[in-house]
């Protein structure tokens, strides 16, 4: 079994009736100024005493090319400068009864699991839209039925989806893929093979009765007495 420990020194506690709470303590610490826990602290050098070359590094790193890092040192000072705030994490800073009361739980740079069964993706929270959008466990309703496939099986799904519009191959008729075999089996331009035993030739079924009137192993009725 873990021992319990104080919550405020860590330190292990054999009996918790013994602990008594610093009320004055708690309304001290409430009051301090704390950035957001999402913050990056990283230790960075000033810009301005940068080379060219060290401000082009770190601009390659934070996904920037070709023009982007471009130019001389007044020019790529300020981008630098710009990149890095873009990348700062949350600029959130209070005290911490503050932080406690409106911030944590809606914080736009806090990593949060995506909805989406399957996907172990954790966006930050201001990227949820975005990683919605693109996400393959996300459903997406089919616009010809009323299936919602995973993204990731869209394509598969439209294969296959009855509703989905079609060509006959034999003319120029769009219909629905469950009304397809139904059309071909009908449709005019449609190939169908001489019912006659030992003819053998195709036809469209449209001309197919033309062929028959003039079919050599079509079967006629004897006109002598």
């Amino acid at each position: 079994v873990e021992q319990k420990k104080c919550p405020a020194c860590r330190r292990p506690v054999s009996d918790e009736s013994k602990l008594v709470r610093n009320r004055p303590l708690e309304a001290m610490i409430l009051r301090l100024t704390i950035r957001c826990p999402t913050a990056k602290r990283a230790k960075l050098a000033p810009a301005a005493a940068m080379t060219v070359e060290e401000i082009r590094t770190e601009l390659r790193g934070l996904g920037l090319r070709g023009l982007q890092t471009a130019g001389t040192k007044a020019d790529l000072v300020p981008r630098l400068v710009e990149e890095r705030s873009k990348n700062a994490g949350c600029p959130f800073m209070g005290t911490v009864g503050e932080l406690r009361a409106s911030h944590l739980g809606k914080c736009d740079y806090e990593p949060v699991a995506c909805p989406n069964e399957g996907c172990a993706a954790s966006p930050l929270r201001k990227d949820v839209p975005a990683h919605a959008a693109e996400c393959e466990s996300a459903p997406v309703k089919c616009p010809n039925c009323e299936d919602s496939p995973l993204r990731r099986d869209v394509l598969a799904h439209k294969a296959k989806c009855d509703r989905v519009k079609v060509a006959c191959t034999h003319c120029e008729i769009i219909t629905e893929r469950r009304a397809l075999a139904a059309h071909q089996g009908s449709c005019p331009f449609a190939k169908i093979e001489c019912p006659n035993a030992g003819c053998g030739e195709e036809r469209t079924r449209a001309g197919m009765p033309v062929h028959r009137a003039e079919c050599e192993h079509e079967e006629v009725a004897c006109v002598l007495p």
